[in-house]
């Protein structure tokens, strides 16, 4: 196995933690009383919403270029059963972005 992709496993595992603590956030973002009241994202929630955001659309395209680059399909001739583990978290996190990210166009409207 080359170096580089040695090192992607543990930087998979760093994004996909990273994911999580995003998407918490978000929730506790929505949970708020102002938020939840229909107040909307104005001022101050409205700049750390669009910090959120970025920081989901980031993590979707490093789990999307991942998913779907060419070190994961040679990988996957390797060794197919521990990369199959690794891809299928990478796509479940993938989906709960996309999830988070209608939901919110949907609170937007």
């Amino acid at each position: 196995m080359p170096p580089a992709a040695a090192h992607q496993p543990k930087e998979i595992d760093r994004t996909l933690k990273k994911v999580d603590e995003s998407l918490k956030a978000l929730a506790a973002f929505r949970q708020r009383p102002e938020v939840a009241a229909g107040c909307g994202a104005k001022g101050k929630n409205a700049e750390e919403l669009r910090r959120l955001l970025e920081a989901l659309q980031r993590h979707h395209a490093e789990l999307r270029r991942w998913s779907s680059g060419p070190a994961q399909q040679e990988q996957q001739q390797q060794q197919p059963g521990e990369r199959w583990g690794l891809s299928k978290k990478v796509d479940e996190a993938r989906v709960r972005i996309e999830r988070e990210m209608k939901r919110l166009q949907d609170f937007e409207r």
